[in-house]
């Protein structure tokens, strides 16, 4: 299965877990939509309170724990998603007359349907073998043979060719990953957006002007919205990092004043200098981008001594940063 099939799987949980849980908050967005309409009779009507909350705690450990399962292609996933999704049917008839909103019974129903599809695609879509595999990283598959061996070796190389080698750490993957996000899709925006959305829509300002304590109550779905958002992109980060580590293993090449030379497991490819448009130094990294978005990676590891990457940076400034200078 491919990578590009894995992530649409992910991406398609991902939208139903966020349909469920805004249909959850839904109900403490809009208050006074329900001011005329008849009193919930409360879930788990005549049942004791503490055989309630643990049902309902019981079941969303069951779907959280389910969902993880299947966002990491684990064996163990499809059978725990089933279950928690039985149990929580299963639930439905000792559940009394609830009265909702169309928006969070739209929501609900939309969760309904993505999580479905994400079981059938688990059962009987391509994510199958993925999760008879039991693991989310390609590499534990059959080795592929590294294209690089195919190709005849290079020339030797000239006296002022600077080489490196090495992998990038998971936190530098990651500082990597928002380096080249556009500035309106980076995570933390995801807190910008729902303030933006609560002010415009909720009345956010007045009612904490009005009623403070009874506003703060009210927004704490939106702070559990927000905390399950980051914790999504946050495993998901995790597995892209898995991923890119196993598919492109140790990075190595060489720097000459003509060109870059970059190498994976899987790859060798010659970048002329005239190709890069930026040099842009991310924290202790130095990226030499091709393109707006898409950039080569190096770090001072990557060279054998802090001589070599001094001089790399040189070389690089000396290359790119007047061409671009001159076409500003």
């Amino acid at each position: 299965m491919s990578m590009m099939t894995r992530n649409r799987f992910r991406l398609l949980l991902l939208c139903s877990l966020l349909a469920a849980a805004m249909s959850l908050s839904a109900r403490f967005y809009w208050p006074s939509w329900y001011a005329d309409k008849p009193a919930n009779a409360g879930a788990f009507a005549g049942a004791h309170p503490i055989f309630a909350l643990a049902a309902l705690i019981l079941t969303l450990l069951g779907v959280l724990t389910g969902a993880a399962g299947l966002s990491m292609f684990r064996r163990w996933g499809r059978p725990m998603a089933l279950c928690a999704t039985v149990a929580t049917f299963a639930c439905i008839p000792l559940c009394a007359l609830r009265t909702s909103n169309p928006i969070e019974a739209m929501l609900s129903d939309v969760a309904i349907l993505l999580w479905g599809m994400t079981l059938a695609l688990a059962y009987w879509g391509p994510c199958k073998s993925a999760f008879e595999a039991g693991s989310d990283v390609e590499a534990k598959t059959a080795p592929m043979t590294p294209l690089a061996s195919l190709v005849p070796p290079p020339a030797a190389d000239p006296a002022d060719a600077i080489h490196f080698a090495g992998t990038l750490s998971r936190k530098a993957f990651a500082r990597l990953q928002h380096a080249l996000l556009p500035w309106w899709a980076r995570p933390q925006m995801y807190f910008v957006y729902l303030l933006v959305y609560e002010i415009a829509l909720n009345d956010l300002l007045g009612r904490l002007w009005r009623r403070p304590l009874e506003a703060l109550i009210e927004s704490l779905p939106l702070l559990g919205l927000v905390l399950l958002v980051l914790s999504i992109v946050y495993l998901l980060q995790r597995f892209q990092y898995r991923k890119a580590l196993a598919m492109m293993g140790a990075l190595s090449g060489t720097l000459t004043p003509e060109a870059v030379e970059w190498r994976t497991q899987m790859a060798s490819s010659t970048f002329s200098w005239d190709k890069f448009i930026r040099v842009r130094k991310v924290d202790e990294m130095l990226l030499l981008h091709y393109h707006r978005r898409c950039a080569l990676f190096f770090a001072p590891h990557f060279f054998d001594s802090d001589a070599a990457w001094r001089a790399f940076a040189a070389l690089a400034e000396r290359q790119v940063v007047p061409k671009a200078r001159a076409s500003g």
